[in-house]
């Protein structure tokens, strides 16, 4: 019995041409995709193939952070330069909503000693930040940017603690030195010269004065706008000079530096123009129609 049923089965084994196998079929699998990945590659110009090796051998050390020849140093020649890695998205965040949850406590001196961070520097985030909420909220803002920009300058995360005290990156204030010039008074041996009598034979106000109104401004309650972005008081009204368009224009009659910038409202009132639409006027090209 069992070799008849022997000779039934091989002539129908000998017609299969092919006998696959579970360990086969991954291996010719792996033989075809292969073949196909040398197709693609011989349809490739010299630089793209230079294109697809540099990222198989180099791009998984610029995956998350830059890379630098000297390991945190980005000029090998030049070993104490330091990078200082900016705050991410996060922080700004956090800056924001502590000081939209209270603005008379959090003021912009006090974010600058939380987070160690200039105070002209707060000023600016909050400035940011709003403007970016107001986006938000209008559904034009793009964040995926930001957070591609975020990992690639390897921004830093800072949490504030109010039992830790955070290490400073940068100073509360910066000092302009373009108004500081080579000054050299001859003067006796044995006077005395306070730091006010310095600052009045320079012509310059005392440091005493510019650090009491620095510190003062920086503990008001802080405002968020643009410079320049509220309108200047109306100067006069005209009703004959109504119009459906705002104009802007300068006074170039006076012979002064600097000529009067002026806008004309639709409704026929006349007004100083801000700093912000002076800026706009002077740097921005206009709009050509072709």
């Amino acid at each position: 019995m069992l070799p008849t049923i022997r000779q039934r089965l091989v002539p129908s084994l000998a017609r299969c041409q092919h006998i696959r196998s579970f360990t086969t079929t991954r291996a010719l699998r792996a033989e075809e995709a292969e073949g196909a990945a040398e197709d693609a590659e011989s349809t490739l110009s010299p630089s793209e193939l230079k294109r697809e090796q540099w990222l198989d051998d180099n791009a998984d050390n610029y995956e998350t952070a830059p890379s630098y020849t000297g390991g945190d140093t980005p000029f090998p020649l030049n070993p104490f330069f330091k990078v200082t890695h900016p705050l991410n998205t996060q922080t700004r965040i956090d800056i924001y909503e502590k000081f939209v949850s209270d603005p008379n406590e959090w003021t912009p001196r006090r974010l600058a000693e939380a987070y160690g961070i200039s105070i002209i520097r707060v000023e600016a985030i909050l400035r940011l930040r709003a403007q970016a909420a107001k986006m938000e909220k209008k559904g034009k803002l793009e964040t995926a940017v930001g957070e591609g920009m975020d990992v690639m300058l390897k921004s830093v995360y800072i949490k504030y603690d109010e039992n830790e005290q955070v290490k400073p990156r940068e100073k509360l204030r910066f000092t302009r030195q373009d108004g500081l010039r080579p000054f050299f008074q001859m003067i006796e041996e044995e006077d005395s010269v306070t730091p006010e009598d310095a600052a009045t034979m320079m012509g310059l106000e005392p440091h005493a004065n510019i650090q009491f109104r620095r510190n003062r401004a920086a503990d008001r309650t802080f405002q968020i706008g643009l410079p320049g972005q509220t309108t200047s008081p109306t100067l006069r009204k005209d009703k004959d000079q109504r119009g459906k368009t705002k104009l802007m224009f300068t006074d170039v009659g006076r012979l002064t530096k600097t000529p009067p910038m002026f806008m004309r409202e639709k409704d026929g009132k006349l007004r100083n123009a801000t700093k912000l639409e002076r800026l706009l006027k002077t740097h921005v090209k206009p709009a050509m129609d072709l």
